[in-house]
């Protein structure tokens, strides 16, 4: 379906999920109220059956359908500005000048007014990457990345699309409980051998992801864990992959180093993707870092961390029991 580029752009602004807040831009006093009522009153029959529609109020039923297609729309939209984009991406070119960041435009939460996931900059407020389609999706690595604060600095990456004017801000709320349970840390210690696993998700035709891959490899500056889960191949032109890595110091028991990123593959990047372990996918795809810790973390803290930012992964959750 087309859909107005107008109404795309000021939608994409908005940091709540479009299927909870969309009710919203209904009201008279936005702009492009008419055009949003007009593409929820086009949704056909048709489109309505594919997406399984069981509510019986056609209207709700349409708003459910239409927040979907407009947040995939943004979403691809995204994907395409962050793999294509390599001028100095929106919207670092809005900040004040005392904002720094560096070349992967990772600012430190500790020289800006930041709260969890949240910039705020004059008279505007700025939000950091999601990790995949959902706009909640990094909302408890945020709150697991909070406690890691107390003690190392944290930098994030923002969106290029979520931000807003202080006063048309609205702060989003979620509870889940995460946990990370501890690993064996004295075989990870001792580690001598590469330890690798790879699991296909259990609804993979379904799914937004395909595989999870897991990699533990003793090098020169420590033990290195690599964790991608890589998108299905339908799914290609609406996320990337969530990726994770960092560096565990085993003589002192922490990890020295952590960040994580999405990397962002076309379609014919994917499949050769899919073909071998993450241990040996070199440097296909284009990484994007969502964040960095600068510094040491504690173990316990790190596990919740990785658990909080594979949210919705079964496998990472069981991984991280069963080890």
């Amino acid at each position: 379906m087309k859909i107005n580029q107008d109404l795309l752009k000021s939608l994409s602004h908005e940091n709540i999920e479009l299927s909870w807040s969309l009710e919203s831009y209904l009201k008279d006093d936005y702009k492009y109220k008419d055009v949003l009522r007009e593409f929820i009153d086009s949704i056909s029959e048709q489109i309505l059956e594919k997406y399984n529609n069981t509510i019986s109020n056609n209207f709700i039923a349409k708003k459910r359908v239409a927040a979907i297609l407009l947040n995939n729309a943004i979403q691809e939209e995204r994907i395409k500005y962050l793999r294509s984009t390599t001028n100095t991406p929106t919207p670092y070119k809005n900040l004040s000048d005392s904002i720094d960041y560096d070349e992967n435009y990772l600012i430190d939460t500790d020289k800006v007014s930041y709260f969890r996931g949240i910039i705020k900059d004059s008279d505007f407020v700025y939000h950091v990457i999601p990790s995949i389609q959902q706009k909640n999706s990094m909302y408890w690595a945020f709150l697991a990345l909070d406690n890691i604060a107390e003690y190392s600095s944290i930098s994030v990456r923002l969106d290029p699309f979520m931000f807003k004017h202080k006063d048309d801000h609205r702060i989003m709320i979620a509870k889940m409980d995460i946990y990370g349970v501890p690993l064996d840390w004295n075989k990870i210690n001792n580690l001598k051998e590469t330890l690798h696993s790879k699991w296909m998700s259990d609804n993979y035709e379904s799914s937004s992801y395909m595989f999870t891959e897991v990699v533990w490899e003793r090098r020169s500056d420590g033990i290195h864990f690599i964790c991608e889960e890589t998108p299905n191949i339908n799914n290609v032109h609406l996320r990337g992959s969530r990726y994770f890595h960092a560096i565990y110091n085993p003589d002192r028991e922490v990890f020295t180093h952590t960040d994580g990123a999405i990397r962002i593959y076309d379609s014919v990047e994917l499949k050769y993707r899919n073909t071998v372990h993450v241990r040996k996918s070199g440097k296909i795809g284009k990484r994007i870092k969502i964040f960095k810790v600068n510094g040491d973390i504690k173990r316990e803290d790190w596990c919740i961390l990785v658990s909080a930012f594979f949210v919705w992964n079964n496998d990472i959750y069981k991984y991280f029991n069963e080890l």
